[in-house]
């Protein structure tokens, strides 16, 4: 038989069942969690400002550390500072020197500032020039500034270089230089200096004529060389196309590429204290040079020499001039040990600015004397 059927839930006994399985509501409700307090502005920037020097001070550990520990980002620093260095200072012109040039038989010494107008600017107002008598040459004494006006870390340096003199000429009394500028206007800032010379006449040289070798052994024997001393003299090594001076025994050597002992010269010249030898070289060129006189050897004329040419057996000239051996013979000695200051005749400027590259400077100073360089030889000190 079919269950029988339950009596129906009453409204009571359904709220109180549910009631059962819910939670009753509680009297008093729950708060609501409290708001935490601003942040004040102060803490916040303390807070961040921290973290950043956190952040600043790991990053400087971490590149000191790739530093010390890679040899390739210390290369390449060492690298940028040279290079930011030479930016701001130049470029290192310490052992660099101008080049100059002869132009023969004018005998004009021209000294090329603009070959180092990249690397530095040269005030002509304050260049000086003066003739050594001991070296023979003349010394030029300049002051090196910034070529550029971001180049500030170069400070003005004083500087001084010996110019050698050509074998034909000399310093005299009429001797001066002159400035050639770069612009129309302002300072003069050199772009050459031509220094003009004094030929050497021929009436001031005294010729030596060469005694047989065997003659000019015996004299050595009898100011008290012995057999192996002349031995040492003849076979002294001597380089090609050089001139050496024995300071010891004042014996000059030379080795010579000579045509004939007919077209081999040497002279003595009183004015400079120096010696001179003019060979015309096999292949027709003529070889000229000279050697000045160290102090405690010399003459007075050309009777206080004695010189010897033979061929040697490597098929060069041999040449030997002896010296007079004592201090009587520097007449000349304050006189070679003094400086003669040589004046500045004029300034020269262009008839525009100067632009390397677009302007020939020929064409600019068209109404001076000037010489191309490209017409001159290389100066050298021999």
């Amino acid at each position: 038989a079919a269950p029988p059927a339950l009596p129906p839930r009453s409204s009571s006994s359904s709220s109180s069942s549910s009631g059962s399985l819910a939670p009753a509501p509680s009297a008093v409700s729950p708060r609501a969690p409290a708001p935490l307090p601003p942040r004040s502005s102060s803490s916040s920037s303390s807070s961040s400002s921290s973290s950043r020097r956190l952040s600043v001070s790991a990053a400087a550990v971490n590149f000191a550390t790739q530093v010390a520990t890679s040899e390739e980002i210390r290369q390449l620093m060492r690298q940028w500072t040279g290079m930011m260095g030479e930016l701001f200072r130049g470029p290192d012109t310490l052992e660099s020197t101008l080049p100059y040039y002869w132009k023969l038989p004018e005998c004009v010494l021209t000294v090329d500032f603009a070959a180092a107008a990249d690397a530095a600017a040269f005030d002509a107002a304050k260049v000086q020039l003066a003739y050594s008598g001991e070296y023979n040459a003349l010394l030029l004494q300049f002051v090196e500034e910034a070529a550029e006006w971001f180049q500030v870390l170069k400070r003005p340096t004083p500087r001084s270089q010996l110019l050698h003199l050509p074998v034909e000429c000399t310093v005299g009394p009429h001797t001066s230089f002159a400035a050639y500028c770069g612009a129309p206007q302002g300072r003069c800032l050199l772009l050459r200096l031509d220094v003009q010379l004094q030929r050497i006449a021929a009436q001031q040289l005294q010729r030596l004529l060469p005694l047989p070798l065997r003659s000019f052994l015996l004299l050595l024997q009898q100011q008290g060389f012995l057999y192996f001393d002349l031995w040492d003299v003849l076979e002294s090594p001597t380089t090609p196309g050089r001139l050496l001076f024995d300071y010891l025994h004042c014996i000059l050597h030379a080795r010579v590429a000579a045509k004939s002992l007919e077209t081999l010269f040497i002279f003595f010249n009183p004015q400079d204290h120096s010696l001179r030898i003019d060979a015309q070289q096999k292949d027709n060129s003529w070889f000229r040079r000279k050697v000045i006189l160290p102090l405690g050897c010399g003459g007075s004329s050309s009777a206080d020499f004695a010189a010897a040419v033979y061929v040697h057996p490597d098929g060069h000239t041999k040449v030997l001039v002896k010296a007079q051996q004592r201090s009587s013979t520097d007449r000349n000695k304050e006189q070679l040990g003094s400086i003669q200051q040589i004046p500045n005749s004029k300034v020269v400027r262009p008839s525009k600015a100067l632009k390397f590259g677009e302007h020939d400077p020929k064409d600019l100073f068209a109404h001076d004397d000037y010489i191309p360089l490209e017409t001159m030889i290389v100066g050298h000190p021999f």
